[in-house]
């Protein structure tokens, strides 16, 4: 998890200020265009990102039911809660303590 975390961020710190700064340099041809050059980038990446969110909603919904059932067991219901098993142990502790 928190190798893809690192990845995440670095792809989001190196692609998103290089794309902005080539837009700016080979786009617009002018430096102070940089918020206008921001939108131009932000926006596509932001509507590819809502369609791919929106495409995987499927297999989301589909694996979390089946973790649902999985958590449940077999003949229970899986809105009941899963029971906890509590091993209490002395290991640690003086003699005659509890």
């Amino acid at each position: 998890m928190s190798i893809q975390a690192f990845m995440y961020t670095l792809i989001g710190l190196d692609l998103g200020p290089t794309s902005v700064a080539f837009v700016t340099d080979h786009i617009y041809r002018d430096p102070n265009s940089v918020g206008l050059s921001i939108v131009t980038v932000s926006l596509p990446v932001s509507i590819i990102s809502a369609a791919l969110l929106w495409r995987a909603r499927g297999p989301y919904r589909r694996t979390r039911a089946f973790i649902a059932e999985a958590a449940a067991g077999p003949g229970r219901l899986s809105d009941e809660p899963t029971p906890v098993l509590v091993v209490r142990t002395t290991a640690g502790r003086p003699e005659g303590s509890s």
